[in-house]
């Protein structure tokens, strides 16, 4: 594995961010500091509209979600975005994780639910994961648009690989 946050490939790619929605203020500085001190960007949301109302871009990235917040839960969001067509993969992170949960979050598409507190090992493991689910769906996304609309040819409204 590279070095966690150095990814190799296009030099000229924007950066993936690493997007950390939890209401647990301390858990979001935490994990913050873990991730940047591995290189990751991280950007941190205290709760789903947080999120909805800050990330405007569509870059490229994931999503570290929260099953418990007040508000909308993680699911809730899951779901918004997946209407909003957003496609960054999530990685679920709860200390109240149940089997109903876990499996509604898989089957809408999770890449990983894993349980508070996390190992930084099993976290790393699964946002490297996310990311590279993320970098294969640009480009097979990029290929698609490529082959409906010609070489060098994306509309507006796509996001770019």
């Amino acid at each position: 594995m590279n070095n966690p946050g150095q990814r190799t490939g296009n030099q000229l790619a924007p950066t993936p961010i690493i997007h950390v929605v939890d209401d647990d203020e301390s858990f979001r500085t935490a994990i913050s500091r873990l991730l940047r001190a591995t290189n990751y960007e991280v950007r941190t949301y205290a709760d789903a509209n947080d999120f909805l109302s800050h990330r405007v871009d569509d870059g490229p990235g994931c999503i570290l979600l929260d099953l418990r917040m007040p508000g909308a839960s993680g699911l809730a969001l899951q779901e918004a975005l997946a209407a909003r067509a957003e496609q960054l993969p999530i990685i679920f992170l709860s200390g109240h994780g149940d089997i109903r949960a876990t499996t509604r979050a898989i089957r809408a598409g999770a890449i990983a639910f894993l349980n508070k507190p996390v190992q930084p090992k099993d976290l790393i493991e699964a946002i490297e994961k996310a990311l590279d689910c993320d970098a294969a769906d640009r480009v097979k996304r990029l290929k698609q648009l490529t082959y409906e609309f010609g070489p060098g040819t994306v509309p507006a409204n796509q996001p770019r690989a």
